[in-house]
């Protein structure tokens, strides 16, 4: 579910940065079709605040429009705390590019998300430098002109009762404090989330025309359409899969990584998955894809698969052996995007660690040879550090490896800095801080070692 712009592009006035007082925000209209769920916080009386769950339906000059109980309302941006606005459009833009990172940054210096707008401008200027100009402009304009009382708190209500106020502070390796490792979800949150994920599978049953039934685990709603003779074994593949993922990232039995269960799309032929990804994730895949992990922030994730198959050149038993590395390889990505805040990793590092994991468990062939044969090459692998690029398959190795030469030198130090990256640091910056090496100089050492 994306953003469906109804207005004109945002009128930037360059060469303002140096201006104590530069031209306001401006509100661009947008609609988003269908709606989009998310979760505000209002003030509910003197001192206390609330969260509503609405479908937002479009952006005006005069608030959020939204529909609650099936009747179209208007929050205006003095109603809504900034930081539950910023996530809110977050989920509903899903920015890709620097040129939409620039546009909602614009918009959250308007209704007062001040840190919120200069992460946004961040990654603008990241995914394209020519709008570094364009973004200073923005960092000068005034804070907050869509609001009323910029002072409004910004805490959480709570819900049944609110944990995260009790968490101790977590210190890294550094000193500098850290965020939870997963951030606690309260039972009601819990619940909005599994229906949410049920909600969005009898969508995807109505758009698609396939039927799923949902099994129900402890830690996962699986939609699947698979024959049921499969069900324990594909229940058991999940667990399991969870349970090692908890002890790689240590995660005790009352701690909550995911909103709720986690959804998981098993389809039972890859076309239905490819087209799946096509209408629900705006994601082409090719046929190549075993399957993915998709999140739209607010805690929100999930997996997409197909059912594993022999072929003439493949056997069931090697079928499902690539199908279960696949899942535990998607299923990091699920983890890592919950760990430490939703603060996205590289590409190279998100890869990275993906195959790290999973080749503990399901050790792929040839993988560490691709890798040599990489090095030896001499040709460069600088296109992994570009996050505009997605690397080809054979690349993948190659993430690994450097990945992994990087924890193996110094595990405690390498956590730290995927700590410090998670929190919003530069990830070259960290590389520098943490070992002493930029990208380049990291290609080099990598294929060095691999010779």
């Amino acid at each position: 579910m994306r953003a469906w712009r109804l207005g004109i592009v945002f009128l930037i006035v360059l060469g303002l940065a140096s201006l104590v007082h530069a031209e306001p925000p401006r509100v661009v209209p947008r609609a988003y079709e269908p709606g989009v769920t998310v979760s505000l916080t209002l003030p509910d009386r003197p001192g206390a605040l609330r969260r509503v769950t609405v479908d937002l339906v479009a952006v005006e000059q005069g608030g959020l429009v939204v529909l609650e109980g099936g009747q179209r309302t208007t929050f205006v941006w003095a109603e809504v705390s900034p930081g539950s606005t910023f996530q809110a459009l977050l989920r509903a833009e899903r920015p890709k590019t620097g040129q939409a990172w620039l546009e909602l940054a614009e918009l959250a210096r308007a209704f007062g998300a001040e840190k919120q707008s200069d992460e946004a401008l961040r990654r603008a200027v990241a995914a394209d430098a020519s709008l570094k100009a364009q973004a200073e402009a923005i960092e000068a304009m005034e804070l907050g002109g869509l609001r009323v009382d910029p002072a409004e708190p910004e805490a959480e209500p709570a819900t049944d009762a609110d944990p995260a106020s009790d968490l101790p502070e977590v210190v890294g390796i550094d000193g500098r404090r850290l965020p939870p490792k997963f951030v606690t979800v309260t039972p009601t949150e819990a619940a909005r989330g599994d229906e949410i994920a049920r909600w969005e599978a009898q969508q995807a049953q109505e758009k698609l025309g396939v039927r799923l039934r949902v099994i129900q685990t402890e830690h996962f709603l699986i939609f699947t359409n698979w024959d049921r003779v499969d069900d324990p074994w594909l229940e058991q593949q999940l667990e399991s899969a969870y349970q090692f993922l908890s002890r790689e990232f240590h995660v005790g039995p009352e701690q909550t990584v995911f909103v709720g269960r986690l959804p998981v799309y098993m389809f039972d032929t890859q076309e239905q998955m490819l087209i799946y990804a096509r209408e629900f994730d705006r994601f082409d895949a090719s046929d190549m894809v075993a399957g993915y992990h998709a999140t739209r922030g607010g805690g929100f994730n999930k997996l997409v698969m197909s059912k594993p198959r022999a072929t003439a050149q493949m056997g069931l038993p090697v079928a499902r052996q690539r199908w279960a590395r696949t899942l535990v390889h998607e299923f990091v990505h699920a983890f890592l995007a919950r760990y430490r805040g939703e603060k996205h990793l590289p590409r190279w590092l998100d890869e990275g660690l993906a195959e790290m994991l999973a080749e503990t468990i399901y050790p792929r062939p040839h993988a560490e040879e691709t890798a040599r044969t990489i090095a030896r090459s001499g040709r460069s692998v600088a296109e992994i550090f570009d996050d505009r690029n997605m690397p080809g398959g054979h690349l993948y190795p190659v993430m690994m490896s450097m990945t992994n030469g990087l924890y193996r030198q110094d595990p405690p130090r390498f956590v730290a800095m995927v700590d410090r990256i998670k929190a919003g640091e530069d990830a070259e910056t960290m590389l520098m801080e943490h070992f002493g090496v930029d990208y380049a100089r990291l290609e080099q050492l990598w294929r060095e070692s691999m010779r």
